[in-house]
């Protein structure tokens, strides 16, 4: 395995594409660097940080917190480990969060009446998402910068989405952070995310991709 301060492991948010390889990561990490969307995580991450010094319990935490089923398998791994956990502190607002929600709820509503109309509000939706998740990857391109700054001897593992993988990349090296990247075994990402990736990369988007999407979405609907 490659020497270095900093991992990096990719993944999508579901519990199978929590590897092997991501637990052995874990184990050869001194502190976690954990993905989160919300604001509102300092006491989430003051319970993860008591967990890991087994100040609180897996059955605890899970009781206090309405958990997904990759985080209830991470109070497993991290129970009693002595390790450091910091949470992303994202710079996503509630107003970002509700404009996002009401750019996409527009797109699929008039989509049975107006397509062109529809892939307009749904390619402002995705450049808004794809906005979105390259402030969140620059900031915490910043934080890993600074941990590694003030933590001088720690091995560092950040868990971050598939999503994020080039941009997240880049940020990093542009600070000047040397690091190894590593993605879950079968992954990829789905024709939603795959378009805001693109678009999040400078890449383009045509119409008939950002119709594609929203026809397999109303047909989910």
């Amino acid at each position: 395995m490659p020497e270095a301060r900093v991992f990096i492991y990719y993944s999508p948010h579901q519990v199978e594409y929590m590897s092997e390889q991501f637990e052995n990561l874990l184990r050869r990490s001194d502190l976690l660097i954990v993905e989160a969307a919300s604001q509102s995580v300092d006491a989430y991450e003051l319970d993860f940080n008591a967990l890991c010094q087994g100040k609180f319990s897996p059955k605890a935490i899970r009781t206090k917190y309405l958990s997904k089923p990759e985080m209830i398998v991470l109070y497993g791994l991290l129970y009693k480990t002595k390790k450091r956990i910091v949470f992303e502190k994202s710079p996503v607002t509630n107003s970002d969060v509700e404009q996002l929600s009401q750019l996409d709820s527009a797109a699929v509503s008039t989509a049975t009446s107006d397509v062109a109309q529809a892939v307009v509000l749904k390619r402002k939706a995705l450049v808004k998402f794809a906005e979105l998740n390259n402030l969140r990857d620059g900031e915490l391109a910043d934080l890993v910068s600074r941990i590694i700054g003030t933590f001088a001897e720690s091995q560092v593992l950040a868990w971050r989405g598939i999503a994020h993988r080039r941009r997240f990349a880049a940020e990093l090296s542009s600070r000047g952070v040397s690091h190894v990247p590593f993605v879950a075994p079968n992954c990829t990402l789905g024709p939603l995310s795959s378009l805001a990736e693109k678009l999040a990369n400078g890449e383009f988007v045509s119409d008939e991709e950002i119709a594609s999407v929203l026809t397999e979405t109303i047909g989910e609907s």
